[in-house]
């Protein structure tokens, strides 16, 4: 195929009588090319992670019928187990540090039933049982929880569980992996499956599920099993290549000092399922904020694994069909990069494909099979690699630290387009609008302000009434200003307010016809237990406010106010009522005046009510979130089933503040209250007396919870379906925001201390992050 120059020439003469010629018809406008979205999904299938948010009993499909899949732990008391490790924590209150287990035997059991309730397999397993796969340290000391469906595998016929081990008092984490026949119920393997400081390990299937990968072994559905762990080494991180070929690479382990051991040569292995070795090299850079990382990935487009040697500064493209024939691409020395990214207005094959990665300041383009090749550029310390084909099509890339955008191009085109396209779509990149960030909390909410007093129960219309009076036959102990400083006009006026005195408060719930269904009267000593003594008896009394109908805990819900008198001492007591009987379910602390003002909320299912000090859940007695010698920073409800407990330090008698254990804030499993890890979060002042509260926020866009640590300047990223696999990232590491904001950006704002604000760009597509320090407001 020829290319004919599309520059026309000037004719050597013109003739006079030659006729004007006729004014060419406007061309059609063109429309741009969009680029194609990255496919980077890879063809492996992943063992799904612990659910959170699924309420009931798992339900699995063997053969066309369905089963229920029933799970407990039951801690065996008289078969104490040896642990050397230390008790939990004495700190922390019971409600919290009642994690089942520690020292002690325990007994798991499992049951598969029909849809009949029959039982069609029963299985029992004690915690020696996984002592291979975990340690006995782990299993004798550590707590323990129910075993978690994670999957039924056909290929296997077995059914998978993760059963989880916890450090009391630190964020050691160890779990295995049960394969039982999903038959006859049958131990098929128990196998290591996660630590805290793990690597980044597949836990995949190959694409025929005969196959599965994890960070310690690969096991076959013939029963095979290759362990994948070396003497000295640790595993830093595993992925297929293919259905035949995988990649295992290792770190040194520590040794008895604590120090990691060095490792001399290659320490990255391709193998096949017989784990016989096919090939190695030397990969370094595998270090993460928490244990390690493989900087890769896949993309469909070109059937193409990417790995990145950050250390090394070094490429590996691994073709999906031939593994073994991987190239290793030099950075420095890959042409540089020059915008624009655009596809050929001409050739309409030609598509170019964005993606996103966990490699740090890289990026990635390719072209066609037919031809490979990449250009780089080094601006502002960050690497940027585009590719070179033989008609000069441009192709950008870009990433950071968190993770980046990587643009591949496929196809072929004709000489350097000087096209408008590309400057048009520049432009509308650069200008377009960006997507307002949405930060509304997924989760119910109990109104801070009182709520219309007619409920429907029963299917009948009723009115809730309240008042508050003072009985002023009935002194309380009052502070020496009011008692003895106070003329008698002034102590009469006292009086009259409730100031120091006893008051009863009323709540009553009357019928459509105005009949009294029930009456509840309390006194202001009802409240001492959940605002003080102080407080309550100093306080002017003040009706409840009614918020709100709880359907799952039928409660009615009130807010009750106390204020000391001529000060701005104050506290909100929560009281539920039970909707039927008016007797108290619940009568806690909701929020003191220093506090951060943070709304109470509900699970989805409405079963569970998390306050600021509290766990309330229907059918269960209330969780206390207090702890001795802490204050509670704050709480967050994360997904259906977890929650975020954050402590600061309590003050002394000459407030000092007390010490502070390091994992500060926790993840508490709220339907049995097991404490899933343990972390640091700082707390921000409320710039009221000793207030604290959290930086947070959460964007629906990336169904994330951000947290702000402000002590020491890192952000903690919660997703929302698996909380435990938060990530820390040190805001420093963060790259600047710099104009324009990205079309895919959406900006939010964090509390970063008294008067200033950090503000985020998150990348919706990616989960990259830029940051922008506000500057405080003006007085």
């Amino acid at each position: 195929m020829f290319v004919l120059a599309c520059e026309a020439r000037k004719p050597a003469a013109e003739t006079a009588a030659a006729p004007p010629a006729a004014e060419p018809a406007p061309a059609p406008p063109v429309q741009p090319i969009r680029p194609l979205v990255a496919d980077t999904a890879a063809p492996f299938e992943q063992l799904p992670a612990r659910l959170h948010s699924v309420a009931g009993r798992p339900v699995v499909r063997l053969d066309g019928q369905a089963y229920r899949v029933e799970t407990a732990v039951q801690v065996d008391l008289s078969r104490p187990l040896p642990t050397g490790t230390t008790e939990p924590e004495a700190d922390l209150a019971d409600s919290l540090s009642r994690v089942l287990g520690y020292g002690y035997d325990a007994v798991y059991t499992i049951r598969l039933l029909d849809g009949g309730g029959k039982t069609r397999f029963a299985t029992t397993l004690r915690k020696p049982d996984f002592a291979p796969a975990i340690g006995r340290e782990a299993v004798a000391g550590y707590a323990t929880s129910a075993p978690a469906l994670l999957a039924f595998l056909p290929g296997f016929h077995a059914l998978v569980f993760e059963v989880g081990f916890v450090m009391d008092g630190t964020d050691n984490i160890s779990t295995a992996l049960l394969l039982l026949d999903a038959t006859t119920g049958r131990v098929r393997q128990v196998l290591p499956y996660g630590q805290w400081d793990d690597g980044d390990c597949a836990n995949t299937l190959t694409t025929n599920g005969r196959a599965l990968l994890t960070g310690s072994d690969l096991v076959r559905t013939d029963g095979r099993r290759v362990s994948l762990l070396r003497p000295g080494q640790q595993v830093a991180g595993t992925r297929w290549l293919n259905d035949q070929t995988l990649l295992v690479a290792y770190v040194g382990a520590y040794d008895r000092q604590g120090n990691r051991r060095p490792l001399r040569g290659p320490n990255a292995h391709l193998l096949n399922l017989d784990g016989r070795e096919l090939g190695a090299f030397r990969l370094a850079g595998l270090e993460a904020e928490v244990g390690f990382t493989l900087r890769d990935q896949y993309l469909q487009q070109t059937r193409t694994y990417y790995l990145l040697d950050d250390e090394h500064r070094t490429l590996r493209l691994f073709p999906h069909e031939q593994p073994l024939r991987y190239r290793t691409l030099r950075l420095a020395q890959l042409p540089r990069f020059a915008p624009p990214q655009s596809a050929s207005p001409c050739i309409r094959r030609a598509a170019c494909h964005r993606f996103s990665t966990s490699i740090p300041a890289a990026a990635l383009s390719a072209t066609s099979r037919r031809r490979r090749c990449l250009r780089t550029d080094f601006p502002r310390r960050r690497c940027i690699l585009r590719p070179v084909c033989p008609f000069r099509r441009r192709y950008m890339v870009k990433n950071s630290w968190l993770a980046g955008l990587l643009l591949v191009a496929c196809g072929v085109g004709c000489g350097p387009s000087r096209h408008p396209v590309a400057a048009a779509d520049d432009a509308a990149a650069a200008t377009g609008p960006v997507a307002a960030a949405d930060t509304a909390l997924p989760f119910a909410q109990l109104p801070a302000e009182p709520v219309a007093r007619t409920v429907q129960l029963a299917g009948q219309l009723c009115r809730v009434e309240t008042d508050a009076r003072v009985d002023a036959r009935r002194p309380l102990m009052l502070r020496d200003s009011l008692a003895g400083q106070l003329a008698a006009r002034e102590l009469t006026q006292l009086k009259a307010s409730g100031a120091g005195f006893d008051a009863v408060y009323t709540l009553r719930l009357r019928g459509a016809d105005g009949r009294e269904q029930f009456r509840t009267e309390l006194r202001k000593a009802d409240f001492t237990a959940a605002v003080g003594e102080e407080l309550v008896t100093e306080s002017l009394p003040a009706a409840p406010t009614f918020v709100g109908y709880l359907p799952r805990l039928h409660a009615l819900a009130f807010t009750v106010w106390f204020q000391a008198y001529d000060t701005d001492w104050a506290a909100a007591a929560l009281l539920l009522l039970d909707a039927t009987t008016g007797q108290v379910r619940y009568l806690g602390l909701s929020q003191r005046a220093e506090d951060q003002p943070a709304a109470n909320v509900l699970t989805p299912d409405g079963r569970t009510l998390l306050t600021r000090y509290a766990v309330l859940t229907a059918g269960r007695p209330p969780v206390e979130l207090t702890v001795p010698n802490l204050q509670v920073a704050g709480t967050r409800l994360l997904n259906a089933r977890a929650a975020l407990v954050a402590y600061a330090p309590a003050l002394d008698e000459q407030n000092q503040p007390l010490p502070l254990p390091r994992a500060n804030a926790l993840l508490l499993d709220l339907v049995d209250g097991r404490v899933l890890t343990r972390l640091h979060l700082g707390a921000t002042a409320t710039g009221y007396q000793h207030g604290r509260g959290l930086s947070y926020q959460y964007l629906h866009q990336t169904r994330t919870h951000y947290f702000f640590s402000p002590d020491d300047e890192t952000l903690v990223l919660v997703p929302r379906e698996r909380p435990t696999a938060l990530r820390r990232l040190r805001l420093a590491a963060l790259p600047k925001f710099r104009l324009p904001q990205r079309p895919a950006e959406v900006r939010f704002r964090l509390p970063a201390g008294l008067g200033s604000s950090l503000i985020l760009y998150a990348d919706t597509v990616s989960g990259d992050l830029r940051s922008q320090a506000a500057a405080p407001p003006q007085p």
